[in-house]
């Protein structure tokens, strides 16, 4: 038999001699590596954390201890992580279980006395149908989220204005969504008013299609903009929720621009396991600095790749009194790239509701952000400097892909 790659399984089995006869079984299979493993069946929203954490290719699954606890448990992760291969495990051969097992959405079920041969055979199929599924897959847009170190950072102001500059430089289709469902600010920044929102996506997440997200979203400059609810909403939602919607975004834009509240909300938490880069948004103030060393180890904690996050420093200005090199040494990261302070050009924008031309201050600079991000797709590519003239040598915007150093 051909060599399978190694996949990664998390087990939840409460029937430890269930347990320890299978791990006994696959001791040897250097296909399967057990990276986690639940003795009791998790609830789900801590189950979610635990996959978000692991990411893991498919859960091993006791379905002997409790059949009815065992289906709740896929009916969820079918749900909430479909792309998660589920196996069940027995200690027999119980058609009625295997059978009801299989309609809830398993893709596998191995059962007692275990062989060997058996798990082999089945991670072949199941790695088979996984490659088969990449090959078949719709591209997927690029997922960029802006997240706050603290409140006042301008992360929404620098999420919406490159999302604008993108559509502007690309012609790709661009979605921008505000995911603060309490304090959502975009509607106001671009004077918008709209009957639908990101919270009637979610509630209607599982019947997204063409037509209705046509009424859920607004145009705007080119860009299709999923506002926040006009009335603050502080109830949980669930991380299915986000996921349908962020994945129906993807299979429609190009480029889906989330504007996030802080990391501690849950769908911040939920998007950010989703995004393809993470961008922090800190301003030069002690407090703010101070709060971003906080989120990047909580983002750390959560098991997010490292080479996804990035943080940016917004409102810049000649007279902080900490460099960029005393930034990095308080939240021990290095900067991706800077935005300069801009009150005048920020205030004419917000009072014409338009964005910020690019003859601004801060227009120019998610210009050219937004040039390193799609590769100055549209035009004559301009070099991404600082504005010397301005601030003497200290440069304020990095090269995108680099770090200032």
């Amino acid at each position: 038999m051909t060599r399978t790659p190694e996949l990664t399984a998390v087990l939840i089995c409460p029937d430890r001699a269930l347990a320890q006869e299978f791990s006994t079984t696959i001791a040897d299979l250097k296909a399967l590596n057990i990276v986690g493993e639940v003795k009791e069946y998790p609830p789900t929203a801590l189950l979610d954390q635990r996959l978000s954490h692991l990411r893991p290719d498919l859960v091993l699954l006791d379905m002997a201890s409790d059949r009815e606890a065992g289906l709740r448990l896929i009916a969820h992760l079918c749900t909430a992580h479909p792309t998660l291969a589920v196996i069940g495990l027995h200690h027999t051969r119980d058609s009625e279980t295997i059978l009801l097992c299989l309609r809830a959405g398993v893709a596998e079920f191995l059962h007692g006395p275990f062989r060997l041969a058996d798990a082999e055979q089945a991670l072949h199929r199941l790695v088979r149908r996984k490659e088969s599924d990449v090959r078949h897959q719709p591209p997927r847009g690029r997922l960029v989220a802006f997240v706050p170190a603290k409140g006042g950072s301008g992360a929404t102001t620098v999420a919406s204005h490159v999302a604008y500059y993108v559509r502007k430089l690309t012609d790709k289709k661009v979605l921008l969504a505000d995911f603060d469902l309490t304090a959502g600010t975009i509607c106001f920044l671009f004077k918008l008013s709209h009957s639908y929102s990101l919270l009637d996506a979610m509630r209607h997440s599982h019947q997204l299609d063409e037509s209705l997200w046509g009424s859920l979203v607004a145009d705007h400059a080119g860009m299709d903009i999923l506002p926040a609810p006009e009335k603050p909403h502080t109830a949980p939602i669930e991380a299915y929720r986000v996921h349908e919607c962020l994945e129906y975004a993807r299979s429609y834009y190009d480029y889906v621009v989330v504007d996030l509240p802080s990391i501690s909300e849950k769908v911040a938490g939920a998007t950010l396991n989703e995004a393809d880069e993470i961008y922090l948004v800190t301003s030069p103030a002690l407090p703010s600095l101070f709060l971003a060393r906080k989120t990047l180890a909580l983002v750390e904690e959560m098991g997010l790749a490292k080479e996804k996050v990035r943080v940016l420093v917004n409102q810049l200005n000649k007279r902080d009194d900490l460099s960029l090199g005393d930034m990095e040494k308080i939240f021990r990261y290095p900067i991706f790239a800077t935005f300069p302070s801009d009150a005048s050009g920020v205030r004419r924008a917000l009072t014409e509701g338009k964005p910020l031309a690019d003859n601004t201050e801060l227009g120019a600079a998610c210009r050219r952000f937004a040039e390193g991000l799609t590769g100055g797709a549209k035009g004559p590519k301009r070099a991404l400097g600082g504005f010397k003239g301005l601030f003497g040598e200290r440069q304020l915007v990095a090269p995108a892909g680099k770090p200032v150093a």
